[in-house]
């Protein structure tokens, strides 16, 4: 059985596709590299006979019922002792499979790395403040130090997710963009029923391992490339196209008839409600207790502040909540106005802060030129070399 394999679902982003998969085949490391398509083109499949790897393997699954069930099946068909998902658009680096490493030999069930610094803008990037000025570039954080790995806590990152209403993993245990082992997969399952929750798989999947990780690492240099394409949830993002109408978004689509929308998360499509509602059933999984830490009123104060024009949604969110905690209206919304002051201090500095990550140039940062992710991931392991042989 092969330490680690790596998981690509796909679906009709053949021309992003192919150039991740070469950027992975491209290092000289045993692992299985398995692409699960489910795509209505025709090529994907032709392109991985053509790569003669037997590293590789293509799955042809069907498609069509939601981002969940894809990852939850494309956890399902791994056969090494660790896994790590990327999208068909992201890269790896090699901290991966270092990691991995020291995970089996040390006998950790998780690892993720502490800063996500490796971001790719493919040429088709755009965003509604900066445009194209992103696109088609390479972004390496400063590694600081060496590379190392460490043990680290789950219980503070548990206790964050549940007062910030599971805006984010943080550094919980995460499949996607993380390393996870098959022991803490089966336990998952075992306990919840599956991995992934919700219309947002990665939050669901990062509170439920968080509670089933018996040992979990952090290292300190970034394991992925975080890719952004025109079409994908992270240039929609950038555009600010992540925001409308709940059921006829394309990635609602698939839940539409399928999913009831719970009636304390505002009804409408962004990230914070997409987050919102996979955290609120991964909670519920989990038990009561849980459910009654979750902190409700600060998403509402989250949606009230980015998105004013759905304010009339999210206010009949709040009195649902208030009538089925059997609470006060008016003491629910005391405690959404404390949550609005506690979070517009940070906002500012939030959407500042992301912006600067895509479209500025920080201190330390090294930004190179790449038409694809596959050149991107061969100018970051030149890099690494030069980072690694500097720090001794």
């Amino acid at each position: 059985m092969t330490s680690l394999s790596i998981i690509i679902p796909t679906r009709d982003r053949r021309r992003y596709c192919e150039a991740t998969i070469r950027s992975v085949l491209a290092f000289d490391e045993d692992f299985e590299l398995v692409v699960q398509d489910t795509s209505d083109e025709a090529g994907l499949e032709a392109f991985c006979a053509s790569c003669s790897d037997a590293r590789l393997r293509y799955v042809r699954a069907v498609g069509g019922q939601g981002m969940t069930a894809d990852f939850e099946r494309a956890l399902t068909g791994f056969s090494g002792a660790y896994a790590c998902m990327i999208g068909d658009d992201d890269g790896v680096t090699p901290a991966l499979f270092e990691a991995a490493r020291e995970a089996a030999r040390r006998g950790f069930d998780s690892v993720v790395s502490t800063k996500f610094s490796v971001l790719y803008n493919w040429p088709d990037f755009s965003s509604k403040y900066g445009g194209t000025a992103a696109a088609g570039r390479l972004v390496i954080g400063a590694l600081d130090g060496a590379f190392s790995f460490r043990p680290a806590q789950l219980a503070p990152g548990v206790e964050a997710f549940l007062a910030g209403a599971g805006q984010g993993c943080g550094r919980l245990p995460r499949a996607y963009h993380g390393l996870v082992s098959r022991a803490l997969v089966e336990r998952m399952r075992g306990r919840f029923g599956s991995c992934f929750a919700g219309v947002s798989p990665d939050v669901s999947f990062a509170f439920q391992a968080a509670l089933a990780s018996e040992r979990h690492a952090e290292v300190s240099w970034p394991m992925t490339i975080s890719g952004a394409s025109g079409g994908s949830n992270a240039g929609r993002s950038a555009r600010r196209e992540h925001v409308g109408d709940l059921w006829s978004d394309p990635h609602m689509k698939p839940f539409r008839g399928v999913l009831v929308w719970p009636d304390v998360i505002p009804e409408f499509f962004s990230v914070e409600t997409v987050w919102g509602q996979a955290a609120w059933e991964a909670v519920q999984r989990a038990g009561p207790e849980y459910e009654r830490r979750f902190a409700l009123p600060t998403l509402y104060a989250m949606c009230l502040i980015r998105h004013p024009d759905r304010a009339r949604l999210t206010a009949a969110a709040v009195a649902r909540y208030a009538a089925r905690r059997r609470l006060s209206p008016a003491g629910v919304w005391a405690e959404v106005a404390a949550a609005l002051a506690r979070a517009g201090a940070r906002e500012g500095v939030r959407v500042g802060t992301a912006a600067a990550r895509r479209l500025v140039p920080a201190r330390g940062n090294t930004v190179r030129a790449a038409s694809d992710v596959a050149e991107a991931s061969s100018l970051l392991r030149s890099h690494f070399e030069r980072r690694r042989a500097e720090a001794g």
